[in-house]
This record gives C-alpha cells, structure tokens and sequence, in this order.
C-alpha cells in the first residue's frame, strides 16, 4: 500500500529525496512530461505502475517537495549529524593538495557505528580506489615494505609493499583499528609514510589522502611521535540519528527504537563480556531475527521486538488493517523478506545463472520434500492398517482354553491303617 508520493520537478529536487530514502528502499523515479514522480511505500519496497496525472492525485497521498522537506526536517537533520561531521573532515581534507599530503584524519570512536561504512561511500562518491589495511592484522614488513636477504648477492635488499605500489594519485589509503592490538613495531614502520608519503626505498607515495579509524576501548600504549602523525576526530553515537535509521529501514516505531538506543548508550565494553550491543551487532541482530534465526542478542532485543504496536497500514499478508494491533516482529520478518526478494532478483538480473542455479535447488528440495511426504504417508498408511488390526482383535470375545483338572483321591487300607 503506498502511504506517500513526493512531486518533484527537477532532478536536483529527486536526488534530495532519493538521499533521504536511502538505498534500502527500491525507490523508482516515473518521468512525466520532463517531471518525475517519486512514489514512496511505508511497508518498504514499491509498487510502481504508471499512472495518469489525475489518477496519480486522484489515488494516492501526493505532496509537494516543500512539504515533504518541512516533513522530514527534523529527521533529516538528525540523520546527517555523524557522517556530516565525517564528510566535512573527509572533504576538506581531500580537496585541498596540502592537508592531503600531510594530514591523516583518525577517525575515534566505540566500534559498530559506521566509521567504515561512510569512509567506503565517501571514495564510491568520490569514484576513486580506496585501499583498506586492517593494521593489527599486519606485520610491520607487511603494510608498508622492509628489508629481505638476497642469498644470490648475501645483501640485504629494500623492497616496497606491491599493494600500496597499486595506488594511483586521488586514491584512499585506509588504515583500521590502528590503535587496538596493532603492534608497536607496525606503527613505528609506518612514521615515514605517515609524515612526508615515503616508502621504504625512498620512493614517494602516489598522490593519495591518507585516513584512519581507531576505537578508544583497549588503546595500546602510544608514543608522541605515533600521535602526532594523526589529526584526531571523537564522534560520538547519535540515538536520534539511529533511531531513524531504523524507522526508514526496518519501519520500527520510536517506542521500540528508543529502548535499543539506550541499551547502545549503556553498552560499557567490559573486556570479559562477548557481546557488545552496538549499532553493527543491532542490526545484524534484527536480520537474524527477522529470518527467525536465533541471535545472541536474543535475551536483551527480543523483549523489545516482539511488542505490540499498531499497524501503520494495511498488510494483506499479516491479515491486519491499519490501527491493528500486531506484533513488530512480524512487520520485521515481513520487510527483510522483501528487502532479500529483491537483492535477489538484483543478483540474477547481473548474473542469469544464478536463477538456473536456484531453480535447480528448489527442483531439487521439491522432489525431495514430495518423497518424503511419500513415505510420511505409507507410513501413516501402515500404521493405520496396523491400528485396525490391533482393534479388530480387541473386539473379538475372548475364548476359553483352560481345563478342569479332575481331583485324584487316594483310597486307604483299613488293615493297613489299623495293623
């Protein structure tokens, strides 16, 4: 069912509201005489047709653009809090020749809340290569190059690392978890390249900006040289900001979303616990739950999950109409079907044999699933049969086959008894 339409006259004015949709919904643009129409759909995916101008209007909820920026306003700007603060740094620094060159933005803050991700769509926006170390998995002759052994000229000779050889001028070098369990051998060989781009034989860098992110919990011991290469940047988890994301993408109402970001406010990162409720974790949590898979987040989410709300709007396949009472969880499970469906469909339309491929699965599990109803009903079958027979001879009167012993008596001798 489609909630809302947004009429849009520019192009400009549809990629403002594609931004705020966001890429988990399938938004559609219909062009109409040099205008588009962006219809959205509250249950998360659309139903697209194409429509009459006055049937448009007559049908659904069309509003204006304005009216869909003083709608939304508020949650937009929430919305863009931390990654607004990310992008500005990320930007700036990357168009202005001399902060690239010499500055590293570190990127500090509790782990799962998307430092990765917005770095990630910042050099796809940027249409350039971003390279992605992970320094604590890394030797300090792995990140950045070192000295080996020639055994034909018993020398020792400097190499350059081959991936960071692979960069090319405007790409992204990004330098993870820097700072939690990186040894301190690995930082220090990154001094050089951190300070003027150079690598171990002396060649220069290419012409690439430079990032990184760290998360304050188990910090190794820093030296002031270390610090000082980095251009520190705290962030901080934004609960208003979360709390859409999660109204947009899993349709959760503030009543539930509110409890989730204050469990991610309390989380205190004891190093003796296993799990951490972060915003990564929650969400890889939800789609778990959502594919009624068990999470280990069940005992602290669940709770939460499967409370009742009303229904936002007529869902067929619930068997519920608006202002129903329904339980989240099942909205949740409903709209991760969807959202898969058409990643699918995604997938197979860039790759048609992956639908040969699962055609053949689900050929196979069908035949599989008629064998065993089958045999589920001989067997039902034979124990019918079996059940009959058990009772047919429970009904039939018992015959008697005991037999009356006669009573043998002995007959004594009078003269014997009285010799």
């Amino acid at each position: 069912m489609i909630l809302e339409c947004v009429h849009v006259t520019t192009q400009e004015e549809a990629n403002e509201v594609l931004e705020f949709i966001g890429t988990w919904r399938h938004e559609s643009i219909i062009k109409n005489n040099g205008e588009c129409i962006i219809y959205l759909d509250d249950s998360g995916y659309d139903r697209l047709g194409r429509y009459e101008e006055s049937e448009v209007y007559e049908k659904y909820n069309l509003i204006t653009f304005e009216k869909f920026l003083e709608k939304y306003k508020q949650i937009k700007t929430n919305k863009q809090s931390m990654e607004k603060q990310m992008l500005e740094v990320l930007n700036k620094t990357y168009d202005n020749l001399h902060l690239r060159r010499t500055t590293v933005p570190l990127f500090m803050s509790s782990p799962g809340i998307g430092k990765t991700s917005i770095i990630q769509k910042f050099a796809k926006d940027r249409g350039v290569q971003m390279k992605k170390v992970t320094l604590s998995q890394r030797m300090p002759n792995e990140v950045v190059g070192g000295m080996m052994p020639d055994i034909a000229s018993k020398t020792w000779e400097t190499y350059d690392s081959s991936e960071l050889q692979t960069l090319k001028d405007g790409d992204i070098l990004f330098f993870d978890e820097v700072f939690n369990g990186t040894l301190k051998q690995t930082l220090d060989a990154l001094l050089n390249l951190l300070e003027d781009r150079t690598l171990p034989t002396g060649k220069k860098l290419a012409d690439v900006m430079i990032v990184a992110a760290s998360n304050p919990q188990g910090l190794i011991n820093l030296t002031p040289q270390i610090k000082q290469r980095f251009e520190r940047e705290d962030l901080k988890f934004n609960s208003e900001e979360f709390q859409a994301y999660l109204k947009n993408k899993y349709g959760m109402p503030e009543s539930i979303s509110s409890h989730i970001c204050t469990l991610i406010n309390k989380e205190k990162f004891e190093s003796n616990e296993w799990n951490f409720v972060t915003p990564r974790s929650v969400e890889k949590a939800i789609n778990k739950i959502g594919c009624e898979l068990k999470s280990n987040y069940d005992d602290v989410l669940r709770p939460y999950l499967t409370k009742t709300i009303e229904s936002p709007m007529d869902i067929s396949k619930l068997n519920v109409k608006k202002g129903d009472q329904v339980e989240y969880v099942n909205i949740l499970k409903l709209l991760i079907a969807n959202s898969n469906a058409k990643l699918q469909i995604e997938e197979e339309t860039k790759n048609p044999e992956l639908t040969e491929k699962r055609l053949a699965r689900e050929k196979i599990a069908k035949e599989k699933a008629e064998k065993q109803a089958q045999i589920e009903q001989e067997l039902a079958k034979a124990k019918a049969a079996e059940d009959a027979k058990v009772a047919e001879e429970s009904a039939k009167p018992l015959k008697s086959t005991s037999k009356v012993k006669p009573i043998k008596t002995t007959t004594t001798n009078d003269s014997t008894n009285h010799k």
